[in-house]
């Protein structure tokens, strides 16, 4: 990683955290899709400071901060932990017509992420990575 100070290094470092206004945003979108020193330095910004957050242990939000974000989301509610692990067949919380009958010869039904994934409040359809 190597790191030569620009005249926008300030602007970049801060738009790479998300510190910018609505109006200084703009500023570094134009830069970035302008030159591609930008796009080098906003890149090596992002580098640095994401191995800043290796540093840090990980925090479980509180219950009031995980329910303001599923708000924040549009989701009205949190499944429980137990929730979001796949079930083994025939365990309970899963469909009965999921579980194999003793002497069927029937195979089980596969399990897909759709089908683990249904009780889920967010799905990764609805993040947005950028």
């Amino acid at each position: 990683m190597s790191h030569t100070t620009t005249p926008n290094d300030a602007l970049l470092a801060e738009y790479t955290l998300g510190l910018l206004n609505a109006r200084e945003t703009q500023q570094a979108h134009a830069l970035l899709a302008q030159d591609d020193d930008a796009v080098a330095t906003a890149l090596d910004w992002e580098e640095r400071f994401l191995a800043l957050t290796d540093l840090l242990a990980p925090v479980d939000p509180s219950p009031l901060v995980l329910q303001r974000i599923q708000t924040t989301l549009g989701h009205d509610t949190t499944p429980p932990p137990s929730a979001l692990y796949r079930k083994v067949a025939g365990t309970p919380g899963r469909p009965e017509s999921a579980a194999q009958a003793p002497g069927s010869n029937r195979p089980p039904e596969p399990t897909t992420a759709a089908s683990w994934t249904a009780g889920w409040p967010v799905s990764t359809a609805s993040i947005s990575w950028g």
